[in-house]
Order: structure tokens, then sequence, then C-alpha cells
């Protein structure tokens, strides 16, 4: 979806470049991409067999062979890429025309935690909640007859976070995705696509495109830049919703139990806890998203807001278990792997209520703590 990024600048372009940049492409592996979401597109006609061009009028699809851009087809009518119907189309023709023993499902473009990815520039910014997805891909994998895909990949700003990862596990093995807002280049695609041609174990290809994107922006060790990325394994992620829901009750009733307001705590989170794509104007933290081991680490060291050791060490055992491998750099701070959404003002509370609701989360109970001791409500 290639949104503004591609219509101003030219980055999906770039991204499909690297893709087809990249050599030893075996008969058996399949990269199918839909194209639209973007006013304009620039990829010229060198890099795309045949004389169909990237139409920003059309929903397009296309595979790579023979390190250039293949036509497929074009729908007859142009729908949004924020639409569920639009994403589930696309799986099942995917799953259909190009079946693999191993699959996986790509995000470009814009992300924002709650707020959705793939805003369709065309259709006034139209984008896709967890809802729609969760709708997608449920559709999808029924109506193709298909268990568990392999890995889900954002490659989108802010999409690291609990929730996401946590419906996505009814329908994937794998998650990849950053806490911090992506550099606009994106993923360095052809850091890891080769491992993908070679047809490596998930896990290598999912670590490479991890260190691809960091070594692209400077490298671990860089104070000047603060991208992340992590991969998840979705097998661990009930096991973290039980713990972490848990967790959750223990906390609210731990600050119930010691009187301590909704400010106060609001405070403490926003002076202490990592909090991502913070404006350094006004230190609003619109998208709410705050890291959840920085937390667990501060909270475990606070004699009033502690809800106990348990609580937080079977959250701290299970966040291993879950995020398999994170890198974040210098410049980033405490950002270890996975977020979760805490409303810390009431100017961020004017957006982020009308997001995090529970038909958007299956954290229940740290919904509720949010509605009490956040300024959700």
């Amino acid at each position: 979806c290639g949104a503004d990024l591609e219509s101003e600048s030219g980055l999906a372009t770039g991204d499909i470049k690297e893709i087809l940049s990249v050599s030893n492409q075996p008969d058996d592996v399949n990269i199918v991409i839909e194209t639209g979401g973007a006013k304009s597109w620039s990829l010229s006609s060198s890099y795309i067999d045949g004389a169909t061009k990237i139409d920003p009028s059309k929903l397009q699809r296309w595979h790579v062979e023979n390190k250039k851009l293949t036509f497929d087809e074009s729908l007859s009518t142009y729908t949004s890429m924020g639409s569920s119907s639009t994403l589930q189309s696309f799986v099942e023709y995917g799953i259909n025309e190009y079946p693999a023993e191993k699959t996986g499902v790509i995000f470009w473009n814009h992300g924002g935690a709650m707020y959705g990815c793939c805003y369709d520039e065309k259709k006034n910014d139209d984008s896709l909640s967890n809802s729609e997805m969760k709708s997608a891909f449920s559709k999808a994998l029924s109506n193709t007859g298909s268990s568990k895909l392999e890995f889900v990949g954002y490659d989108t700003c802010l999409t690291q976070v609990q929730d996401i990862a946590e419906f996505n596990s009814n329908y994937f093995n794998y998650m990849i995705a950053s806490e911090e807002a992506e550099a606009g280049e994106g993923w360095d695609y052809d850091t890891w696509v080769d491992d993908l041609y070679a047809k490596k174990e998930t896990s290598t290809i999912l670590t490479a495109i991890v260190d691809g994107f960091i070594k692209d922006n400077g490298g671990a060790s860089s104070y000047y830049s603060d991208q992340t990325l992590s991969w998840l394994d979705l097998s661990q992620m009930a096991a973290y919703k039980s713990a972490f829901e848990s967790f959750a009750s223990a906390l609210k009733s731990q600050l119930s139990s010691k009187s301590v307001s909704k400010s106060t705590f609001a405070n403490w989170m926003d002076q202490n806890v990592k909090a991502f794509a913070v404006d350094a104007d006004s230190s609003e933290t619109y998208y709410c998203l705050f890291d959840v081991k920085d937390m667990l680490n501060k909270l475990s060291q606070h004699s009033t807001y502690n809800p106990g050791s348990s609580y937080i060490n079977a959250v701290s055992t299970a966040f291993s278990n879950l995020v398999k491998y994170s890198v974040a750099q210098k410049g980033a701070g405490n950002a270890y792997g996975l977020g979760c959404i805490y409303s810390q003002g009431s100017s961020d509370a004017y957006y982020i209520k009308q997001v995090y609701t529970s038909s958007e989360t299956n954290f229940s109970n740290w919904l509720s703590f949010c509605k009490t001791y956040s300024y959700l409500a």
C-alpha cells in the first residue's frame, strides 16, 4: 500500500527494486505483490516484464520472476487497501494461486499501533484496524481450508504491540514488527530475500530481516538513530497473555490498596517507562505505546507500585519465551521488543479511547486497568 510514501518519495518502489535485485530465485519460491493505495507510482518499465505498468487507478497483482515484476491481474473495481475485504481477497489469491508449504504475509505502508496500518491515500487514508485484519485472516483461511500461515510481517511503524500480536497468534506461527516509528525506506530487502530463496528456516530469515534493517540504519550501537525490530514466536502468546492478564489485575489491586491516584501513576509512567513516537516538542505520546519489559523492570523496583514478584516474574519469563529476537539501536533507549498500550495524558486519551476498545483487544484485564489508572476512560 504505497500511500504518500510512494507518491511523494518513491519509497515503495525502492523496496521493490531491492527485492528484484536478488538473484537465484528457485522455481518453488514466489513473491506475490499487490499494489495500490498511492496516487502515483515511480517504478520504471525497466523493472517490469511486459507492457503493463503500475496503474494507480487500479489494484494490481504481480509476482517476481527473473528479477522482474511480472503482471498477473488487475481487479475490476478499486477498493480501499484499508478494507478487510481487500486484504481477505489478496490472502485468498496468494494461497490459491501460489500454494506453498510455508506462506508469509507482509504489510508495507504506514502503521500506528492501535490505529492500524495500510493507509490508502486514495480513500481518505482509510486503514486496516485489528478487527478488520482479524476478520480478513479468519475468512481467508477458512475459505481456503488453510491452517496457520508461517509468519506475518509489518514493514510499518509502531506495530509490535501485544494486542496486535495476540490476534495474529490465531493465524500465524511468527510475527515481525517494530515498536518504534520505522525509517521511511523500510526494511532492507536485499539483505534477506536471498535467505528466503535459499529456503532457510523461518527463524534465520526473520533474524536476517532484523539485522539487515538495523545495519542499514547505522547499526545497533548508533546513538543517533532509534530504530527497533523484533520477531515473536506466537506459539508462546497464550502463556504470555495469561501471565500479563494476571499481572494487570494484581497491579490494579495494588494501586487501589495503596490509594494511588490515576494522575500520580500516569505521571510515573510518563517519567520512567520507555514510550515510542514521543513528540519531542510537546512530550505527547499520541500512540500511547510503552515498552512492556521496561515497565516490568521499573515496577519491580518500586516499593509502592510493585504488585508482587511472582506476577512480574511470570510475565518476564513468558516475555522471554515470546520475544525471540529483538534489536534496538542505542538511540532507542529501553526498547526490548514488545509494547503495550497506556494513556498517560488526557490529550492522548481523546484519540486512543476511540480505537483501544474491547472489539480491538483481547487483553480485557489490561483494558480495565487502563480505564481506571490511565486517561483512557
